[in-house]
């Protein structure tokens, strides 16, 4: 009977082989990789021995003068000092800092506030104004069409009143006056004048080439002022004028 190899069975083997290789490499290789980082550390660490206490490291250290210690001590107290310091400024340039962007905000927003209110005054004082002018230009218009109005009555009541006149004048006849002398000096026509009143007046003309003052009455076509003239004349000069004028 003849023995036969299974090639499973061998395949099984090398494989198990072989992860067992790699176990054992990896293994070595941790503890190559440990022991070169723990010497890493021990180069800047100094690490205390179980035997520490028996180090002469530790035996100068407690024989250390006191004011050494202190001084120890406060230079880490001032570190620390220095560190919540310097925590502090830069929390406090983060408030500040917020603080004033706040505060510009808040005067942005305000001098906007501010600028809007003049807008709107100015806005309001402008149509004020406006309102004021049109209420100006229609009293001035109203004022002007009034003044018109009076001009075209006073027109119309001055042409009524000179057609009534005119028709008082048309039905008392043709106007009149009285020629009282004819004098040859001046100073007699001005003597005559003088005591028949404002009613009469003369004037210079020529008679046959000669000059000579002629003392008259104004005219008239009212009957009762022309009689009244007349009564004054006989009264104050006498008789012997003349009535002239249309018939």
């Amino acid at each position: 009977m003849s023995y036969r190899l299974n090639p499973y069975k061998i395949l099984r083997s090398v494989v198990i082989l072989i992860i067992i290789i790699c176990l054992v490499v990896v293994t070595i290789n941790f503890k190559k990789t440990k022991e070169a980082t723990t010497n890493e550390i021990k180069k800047d660490v100094k690490l205390r021995t179980k035997d520490f206490y028996k180090s002469k490291d530790y035996k100068n250290n407690l024989t250390l003068p006191e004011k050494n210690i202190e001084d120890n001590n406060q230079n880490v107290i001032n570190e620390l000092k220095t560190d919540e310091n310097k925590t502090k400024n830069i929390n406090l340039k983060d408030i500040q800092k917020d603080q004033n962007e706040k505060n510009q905000a808040e005067k942005n927003q305000t001098e906007k506030k501010n600028e809007d209110i003049k807008k709107a005054q100015q806005e309001i004082k402008e149509q004020q104004k406006k309102a004021q002018q049109e209420l100006e230009k229609r009293k001035q218009k109203e004022k002007e069409e009034a003044a018109k109005i009076e001009r075209e009555k006073a027109q119309k009541a001055k042409a009524l009143a000179a057609q009534q006149k005119a028709k008082k004048e048309a039905e008392k006849g043709p106007k009149k006056y009285i020629q009282v002398a004819s004098v040859k000096t001046e100073a007699t026509a001005k003597s005559i004048v003088k005591k028949l009143g404002g009613n009469f007046y003369y004037k210079k003309t020529v008679v046959n080439g000669r000059k000579a003052y002629v003392v008259m009455s104004n005219m008239t076509n009212d009957p009762a002022k022309l009689n009244s003239m007349q009564n004054t004349v006989k009264s104050r000069y006498g008789g012997g004028y003349m009535i002239r004028g249309g018939k």
